[in-house]
């Protein structure tokens, strides 16, 4: 096939505009498209970052209502530059151009067109700045970030986990044990410590958590089901003494009480709350059932975890039991868990302690990353001024920067992460940290394009 007139053949724009704006020098947005000479293109801008999938595309432009086309036509030189300067206006400040370009190709996967990179300029009053457009220094940031997209940093790729809460000293109980899932009702806390779940010391979701069945699973239904998880104090020590054959720190796990085993303002947090119908079919090839849930838990990847389940059900069954393992064979402390029977959930308030820490297959996703910067060289006078940020957001992440200072990095200590430059106010230097939410269910991940922080 002839490419048709004023179209390219297998090679897409390259959109470059200027990181920032001073507005004491006016404010000019300025585009540069490199595209072949004879090529049909256009510019668009637009004030929100999107993103938006359009013809199997992605455009870094969130189509708001101040989207326009700044440039276009076909193309006289191969670098084809537009400026347009604005009247100063204080309201200017802190606005965000984002931009990008499409070029026509009959070739393209679409059949219609291939699209640029996205491109922004953020408008800063005038003042010093530090001004970052991630195209060369992104070599010298640190972290698990992504640098797949040309002058941008985004997120890391979304990764998963699996991990059996087996102990190598758990001794497995011959019969299954059919708490929590009783028909009279109960309240069930069972702690699970760093080394149990593999922790790995960085952020991760609990996406799914599954049990091991003992025996042929059968169909049983408990219409009063909650799922709970938080973080947890309690770090069960199952050490033993040589000599005794005792445990050595029998009080170090779980209290009878249930709200001791609580952090305090820091309750677990539903997970799951419904019914839930147990059923051979959803039996995994593994051997494992999953429990129910409709949102994941943020694990800060170093602490215990604590599982809090709640059931009632007077018409279920309950003839399921779940394997667990005893973590002391002699006593039944430290305790893994506690478990209380026989009513309402949230009447039992305390319950019996010991150390059967029950078989869980625990589905982790890593959705967090960071990207932490070099440290940059201030005045101790800098007074600093609120960030800006040129941002791209698909549904469901986020983005957040953090400042630290120091007088002399490497050496003295830094001050503690905020996610104000400020707390750099005095020091003679200046680190930021980006730390990137992706959207764990979809892998989507968010990037920025630009970044600054004025010094006033």
């Amino acid at each position: 096939m002839t490419a048709a007139i004023g179209a390219v053949t297998g090679q897409g724009p390259t959109l470059s505009m200027p990181a920032g704006i001073a507005l004491s020098n006016g404010a000019t947005i300025r585009t540069t498209t490199y595209v072949p000479a004879g090529t049909a293109y256009a510019t668009f801008i637009d004030l929100e970052g999107g993103p938006l999938d359009i013809l199997g595309e992605r455009f870094y432009l969130g189509l708001s209502g101040a989207f326009t086309t700044f440039d276009g036509g076909v193309a006289q030189t191969g670098a084809e530059t537009r400026s347009v300067t604005l009247p100063t206006s204080i309201g200017l400040l802190g606005t965000v151009v984002f931009g990008q370009s499409i070029a026509l190709d009959p070739a393209a996967p679409n059949g219609l067109f291939r699209i640029s990179n996205g491109a922004s300029s953020v408008m800063f009053a005038g003042q010093p700045v530090i001004l970052e457009d991630f195209q060369v220094s992104a070599a010298a940031f640190t972290g698990n970030f992504s640098a797949d997209v040309s002058g941008h940093l985004r997120g890391g790729v979304v990764s998963t986990r699996t991990h059996v809460t087996v102990a190598p000293q758990g001794v497995p109980f011959a019969a299954g044990i059919q708490s929590p899932l009783v028909p009279n009702g109960a309240r069930q806390q069972v702690c699970l410590r760093a080394v149990d779940v593999g922790a790995t010391g960085q952020p991760e979701l609990v996406t799914a958590l599954r049990w091991r069945p003992v025996g042929p699973v059968q169909n049983d239904t408990f219409q009063s089901f909650d799922l709970r998880i938080g973080h947890t104090n309690v770090v069960p020590d199952y050490s033993i003494d040589p000599f005794s054959s005792l445990p050595i720190d029998p009080d170090s796990g779980m209290s009878e009480t249930f709200a001791d085993n609580v952090l305090a303002g820091a309750a677990p947090g539903i997970v799951y709350q419904g019914s839930y119908d147990i059923d051979p079919a959803d039996l995994t090839p593994g051997g494992y059932l999953p429990y129910p849930m409709f949102t994941s838990f943020a694990y800060d990847g170093a602490s215990s975890m604590l599982l809090e389940f709640r059931t009632f059900d007077p018409n279920a069954l309950g003839i399921n039991g779940q394997q667990v393992y005893l973590m002391v064979q002699s006593s039944p402390l430290p305790a893994a868990r506690t478990v209380a029977t026989g009513g309402q959930p949230a009447a039992l308030l305390a319950g019996q302690a010991d150390n059967a820490l029950p078989e869980y297959e625990i589905e982790f996703t890593r959705a967090q990353t960071f990207a932490q910067s070099p440290w940059y060289p201030v005045s101790p006078q800098t007074d600093f001024g609120a960030p800006i940020a040129a941002t791209s957001l698909p549904a469901g992440t986020s983005i957040v920067i953090e400042y630290r200072g120091s007088d002399n990095p490497g050496v003295a200590t830094p001050t503690e992460w905020s996610t104000s430059p400020d707390i750099a106010e005095g020091h003679a230097n200046l680190q930021y940290r980006i730390t990137f939410h992706a959207n764990p269910f979809t892998g989507e991940r968010p990037l920025i394009d630009s970044l600054v922080i004025p010094q006033l």
